[in-house]
């Protein structure tokens, strides 16, 4: 901002926000900060500035968003679709991310907030606090509304930590004006490290879900012809290793599956929750692989229940095992032949007839006192029935 490059400054820095946009897209927030803060620090004085710096960074985007719809016929990329709802719960499991990751981070807010404070203080790198401060707000707000992630790490920050250090260090310079704020930026960052240090470890984990896909991939490629069509929700190690045909049925990587409909998006891990169990079975996959890498025989994500509940499934898969030493692989290959049918138990015995409750005697009501009894009546005499009438003889005729 201050070093007076004019139109190759602007073209340089809209080139560093267009990669960092095709890099992710919610890097585009890095534009807008960089414009909104020079607008409002050199106000009119900024347009001749601002103009080349939009055209060349709005060009490349329009290059890139184009290039996308015409290989990907999608402005956004496929595990957008996978991961990305709509929803009250998707906002919430977001607010919960970000609150770990403060957690986490907070010996590096704490110098940053303080930043905040002293803000107004001094006029060095005013506005670079400033306009750092407003890019990562904004970035965090994004990451909220997504839903956050579901690796560990947080992943979702890391592509800003280098902007976020460099504006934790502009906030502890604003502390070192007096020798308190110095001896206060100087323990602040010693416990930043000290913390950093002593949570790194809990990120060093040992990925048992990578190392099972690779020895199940490896196995699969061995096992299976190079045609076998694989259905499976470890979309990584195991299509990487095999190098056999795969649907993913989270839908990370398939189309149809990212962008079926989901009720209930955010109450589960991000990247878990899309299933088309009718597309998957239509696709006649050779081999059904649930659950994570060393499989399941047991429906575990939305997934694999659709897939488990159907007819298809139950008429032509059948469960195998294969005993790789450190584990053993559960899946489900289809048959030539369908599966005999489960035997029909045997009908169940009619019920006995219940024997008859017996009849309740009629309740005779008694006439009140006082009251006259009617004489019993005879019973009326039965008429005689008429005698049959016959047919009367024939005439014998005359000799």
């Amino acid at each position: 901002r201050t070093h007076d490059g004019g139109a190759f400054l602007a073209m340089t820095t809209a080139v560093v926000c267009g990669l960092a946009f095709l890099t992710r897209p919610e890097a585009g927030l890095l534009f807008g900060t960089i414009f909104i803060d020079v607008l409002y620090r050199d106000r009119f004085a900024a347009i001749p500035k601002l103009v080349p710096f939009a055209i060349f960074f709005g060009l490349f985007v329009v290059g890139v968003t184009a290039w996308r719809l015409w290989y990907y016929h999608d402005y956004v990329p496929n595990t957008f679709h996978a991961k990305v709802g709509a929803t009250e719960a998707q906002v919430m499991r977001g607010l919960v991310y970000v609150r770990d990751f403060g957690l986490v981070s907070l010996a590096a807010l704490v110098p940053a907030l303080a930043g905040f404070v002293f803000l107004g203080r001094d006029n060095h790198f005013n506005w670079a606090r400033g306009g750092l401060g407003l890019f990562l707000v904004l970035h965090t707000l994004y990451v909220i509304s997504v839903g956050g992630d579901v690796m560990p790490a947080y992943r979702f920050f890391a592509t800003v930590l280098p902007l976020a250090s460099l504006f934790m260090a502009l906030s502890m310079e604003s502390l070192a004006g007096t020798w308190w704020r110095a001896w206060l930026a100087l323990a602040l960052a010693a416990g930043h490290e000290g913390w950093m240090l002593k949570k790194a470890p809990d990120y060093q984990i040992n990925d048992i879900v990578a190392r099972w896909g690779t020895i199940a991939g490896k196995f699969m490629k061995e096992h299976y012809p190079p045609n076998t069509l694989i259905a499976t929700n470890t979309a990584g190690s195991i299509p990487y290793f095999s190098q056999l045909p795969t649907i993913d049925m989270l839908g990370l990587c398939d189309r149809a599956i990212a962008h079926t409909v989901m009720p209930h998006m955010g109450n589960a891990p991000a990247g878990h929750e899309k299933a088309n169990g009718v597309y998957v079975m239509s696709r006649k996959p050779d081999v059904i692989h649930m659950g994570s890498s060393n499989g399941q025989d047991t429906p575990r994500f939305f997934s694999d229940q659709e897939v488990f509940k159907s007819a298809d499934f139950k008429k032509w898969y059948k469960k195998q095992v294969y005993d790789l030493r450190e584990f053993k692989l559960i899946v489900f290959e289809r048959q030539a032949e369908p599966n005999p049918e489960t035997p029909a138990s045997p009908p169940k015995p009619a019920p006995k007839p219940s024997k008859p409750a017996p009849a309740k005697p009629k309740e005779v009501k008694k006439p009140a006192p006082g009251t006259p009894v009617p004489a019993p009546q005879k019973p009326a005499p039965a008429k005689p029935e008429p005698a049959p009438m016959t047919a009367a003889p024939a005439q014998e005729k005359l000799q």
